[in-house]
């Protein structure tokens, strides 16, 4: 039930964000827009590398799986990371 998983990954913090991301974003469970909110959710509550990262896997997520660039642009502009904006510009050159 997508609504429950989205509900879970609002209400509750105390979980492996990336890892339960990653099997979200899988073509097998299509759980895109989840795994985007973990992504994002995890990378305000972190700083330097691992933030990055994080806003990164988003950004992917919007550009490789939910193929929407309008608002992969919209989470560059704010986020403003250098390497979710190559990542976005990669994107819009393929």
């Amino acid at each position: 039930n997508r609504e429950k998983v989205m509900e879970y990954i609002n209400r509750l913090d105390n979980f492996d964000g990336p890892d339960i991301a990653k099997i979200a974003a899988s073509d097998a469970n299509g759980l895109y827009e989840e795994a985007l909110t973990i992504y994002i959710k995890f990378g305000k509550k972190s700083k330097g590398d691992e933030q990055v990262g994080h806003h990164v896997a988003a950004v992917e997520v919007l550009v490789d799986k939910i193929k929407d660039l309008e608002r992969a642009k919209e989470f560059s502009e704010r986020v403003n990371i250098k390497d979710v904006w190559s990542k976005l510009a990669k994107a819009q050159l393929e």
